[in-house]
């Protein structure tokens, strides 16, 4: 499934059984049919918080994405605390 992680309340689930069962629970079928790598996200009032990794392909619904790297029509998009290590790491 490429989760590494889900943090959900007080508690974060490494377990892949675990994260496949919750996110049935939660009715994230979108998100289990999608394609991802070292995915470390949470879920707070049903909306999925992507934290980092990378969302290859899928069909995003709804959710907020805060870091991590995305692929979509052919691009790649970046978000934002990436962009700004880069920048950091290129300016030297």
């Amino acid at each position: 499934m490429g989760i590494l992680e889900l943090k959900r309340g007080n508690r974060t689930y490494t377990n892949p059984r675990e994260i496949l069962k919750i996110l049935k629970s939660e009715g994230f079928y979108w998100l289990i049919d999608s394609e991802m790598a070292d995915a470390k996200i949470e879920i707070e009032n049903n909306t999925v918080i992507w934290n980092d990794g990378h969302y290859v392909t899928g069909n995003w619904y709804y959710g907020i994405f805060k870091n991590g790297v995305s692929f979509s029509n052919g691009k790649m998009h970046m978000g934002r605390s990436y962009l700004t290590a880069m920048e950091k790491r290129y300016k030297k």
